[in-house]
C-alpha cells in the first residue's frame, strides 16, 4: 500500500504594491484578485492545504473568508527587498499541524 503524498500550497501576498496598489483586494468580475488563487488551490486535486502568508490584514480576512489557511507575515518579510523565499520559509515554520 503505498502512503498518500501531501500537498501544501502557500500563497504568498503582500499588502503593499508599488505599481497597482492594493492590487490582491481589488475586484475582477465581481470579487477580489486574491480569490482566484485560492479557488485554484482548493479546487485542485493535488493541493491538500492552502495557506495565505501576508502582512496585509484586509488580505487575510479575505482570504479567510474564501477558506483559506492563513499566517500574518511580519512587516520585513513585506518589504521590497524580502524575497518569495523568506516568505515561504516563515510560512513552513509557524505553520500548525
Amino acid at each position: 500500500m503505498h502512503k498518500q503524498k501531501k500537498f501544501l500550497a502557500i500563497i504568498p501576498a503582500r499588502g503593499g504594491s508599488k505599481r497597482l496598489p492594493r492590487k490582491n483586494v481589488l475586484h475582477l468580475s465581481g470579487k477580489p484578485l486574491i480569490t482566484y488563487s485560492i479557488e485554484a488551490g482548493t479546487l485542485s486535486k493535488y493541493v491538500d492545504d492552502l495557506v495565505v502568508s501576508s502582512d496585509s490584514e484586509e488580505i487575510l480576512n479575505i482570504s479567510q473568508k474564501f477558506g483559506a489557511n492563513i499566517i500574518v507575515r511580519p512587516d520585513y518579510l513585506a518589504s521590497d527587498s524580502a524575497t518569495t523565499y523568506d516568505a515561504v520559509e516563515h510560512t513552513l515554520e509557524n505553520i500548525s499541524g
